[in-house]
């Protein structure tokens, strides 16, 4: 045999009184050995890479989902309700941006039905407010006789009575969360409620030489709030 490094092992079988000798060379198996070492050693570092690779991808969508929260927050703070998060994860992010979503929903219909109440309350002030001003001038004139005094007396009692009822409707509204079912609609005739109108407006018309003429043809239903 060649003088090198060798690992002899002996096998000795106790049937056959036999002995067999098996002679490994040492340097065959340290370079399996040292390619076993290298594999896993390769393994580990691909395994490392790929991790590391994983978590940078997951940081990078964490922290993208987070900027779209926080985009979304800030324009909730300038009062801009129409913008959403869009995150289809079923993570704990997913889950706080669609009940963002919602939560901006809730936030939006208020914030029309708010709208919604301003314009019609700016409606319903404005009218009995210039009939008032139109008879009190006529009141302020003078010149009118026992009974159109007393018609325009009348009538401002009356339309402070309608503005005390409105004040009395906003007072209530202020202590509820929600506008929706509040006002009470249904089926009026139109041409009532413009008769009314014009009653009330009659002081305007007359301190500004205003004649007019109303003659409905037919008669018109909507749903109204009166």
């Amino acid at each position: 045999l060649e003088e090198k490094q060798q690992l002899w092992t002996f096998y000795q079988s106790s049937k056959a009184n036999a002995i067999i000798l098996v002679i490994s060379d040492l340097t065959i198996l340290r370079n399996f050995e040292n390619r076993f070492l290298v594999m896993v050693l390769q393994f580990i570092i691909a395994a490392i890479a790929i991790s590391i690779l994983v978590t940078a991808l997951i940081s990078k969508k964490i922290v993208h989902n987070l900027l779209l929260l926080k985009n979304a927050i800030i324009e909730a703070k300038r009062l801009n309700f129409n913008k959403k998060v869009f995150i289809k994860s079923n993570d704990e992010i997913g889950i706080l941006a669609r009940e963002y979503n919602q939560l901006i929903e809730k936030i939006n219909e208020y914030d029309q039905s708010q709208k919604r109440f301003l314009q019609n309350v700016s409606h319903e002030l404005k009218t009995p407010l210039t009939s008032i001003r139109g008879y009190a001038e006529l009141l302020k004139q003078g010149g009118l006789n026992s009974e159109k005094k007393l018609y325009s007396i009348d009538t401002i009692i009356n339309e402070v009575d309608r503005l005390k009822k409105i004040v009395n409707q906003i007072i209530d509204l202020s202590k509820i969360e929600s506008f929706d079912g509040y006002f009470k609609f249904e089926r009026v005739e139109l041409n009532n409620i413009i008769f009314d109108t014009l009653v009330r407006l009659q002081a305007i018309f007359e301190i500004n030489n205003i004649e007019v003429n109303f003659n409905p043809s037919k008669e018109i239903y909507i749903n109204a709030d009166v």
